[in-house]
């Protein structure tokens, strides 16, 4: 069963927990909540009657990770007078 919205792709590529999307990106629980809230981190949530449950994409995170990479590497921009 493909339980990555239909992509094609295997659950493989899928992380099912704030646990599991922390350890993937090396980082704190805690951490990436912030990052979700903060800086735009792409999670998904399944809503449920009580509660949700949150998946996260590993190729998503992996172009969300870069882009901010890329993001934090640029040089300002300076001003010419």
């Amino acid at each position: 069963m493909d339980m990555a919205g239909g992509s094609g792709k295997g659950s493989s590529d899928r992380l099912d927990s704030w646990k599991e999307i922390a350890a993937y990106l090396n980082k704190g629980t805690r951490t990436v909540q912030r990052w979700e809230v903060r800086e735009g981190l792409p999670v998904h949530r399944l809503r449920h009657e009580q509660a949700s449950s949150v998946y996260a994409v590993k190729s998503e995170l992996d172009a969300w990770w870069e882009a901010r990479r890329a993001e934090r590497t640029k040089p300002p921009l300076q001003k010419h007078l």
